[in-house]
């Protein structure tokens, strides 16, 4: 009976034992992998970071109801050219190609820009008009979810097509064209204004 006694005893603390080490090696695994999440990886810069930092140099502004006649009250007596545009619109990157080219030629050129998307598209925005040499010109994106009333505004003749330009003289007298721009017809409009290189 004794010696059922002593092998019953030394069983036990056979199973202490490894009980013991079983939640020490736990603990030392839940340590390493603390550590291994913990790195210098919770410090680096998230993908997209260092992109809003760039981005907050360029300042889209809303386009609201009344951002067109300020728009144009802001160029009186000075032609510019009124772009509207959007992201998924192929002909218009096409334009925005060209007036990025003639913005570096002329530097007496002014353009306003006006995006048809969200707001909330406003970083994508402004990496297509840095992506272009766009980045200082005067920019705009709609801000109204119903969008058809800032087309009216715009111009009540507008229902949507894009590209859409406005070709405004010093006098506040504008020419609409819609579809791809041609070269030869914004030299053309350049040379009548007298845009300075």
């Amino acid at each position: 009976m004794k010696w059922l006694l002593a092998l019953l005893l030394c069983f036990s603390a056979a199973c202490a034992s490894a009980e013991t080490n079983g939640h020490d090696n736990y603990a030392a695994h839940d340590d390493v992998t603390r550590h291994a999440r913990s790195p210098l990886s919770s410090s680096l810069p998230q993908a997209g970071e260092s992109d809003k930092v760039s981005l907050r140099e360029y300042h889209i502004k809303l386009f609201l109801r009344g951002s067109q006649q300020s728009i144009v009250s802001s160029h009186q007596g000075k032609p510019f050219i009124l772009a509207l545009w959007s992201l998924d619109c192929t002909h218009c990157i096409d334009d925005m190609v060209l007036f990025g080219k003639l913005a570096k030629k002329y530097r007496d050129f002014d353009l306003v820009l006006i995006s048809t998307d969200a707001p909330e598209q406003e970083q994508e925005i402004a990496r297509t008009l840095q992506r272009y040499s766009l980045g200082k010109t005067e920019s705009w994106v709609f801000a109204d979810s119903y969008a058809e009333r800032l087309r009216f505004e715009v111009d009540p003749q507008w229902y949507g097509e894009l590209p859409r330009t406005y070709f405004f003289d010093a006098e506040g007298h504008s020419t609409a064209v819609s579809g791809k721009i041609d070269r030869k017809q914004i030299e053309l409009w350049i040379r009548d204004n007298k845009i300075h290189g």
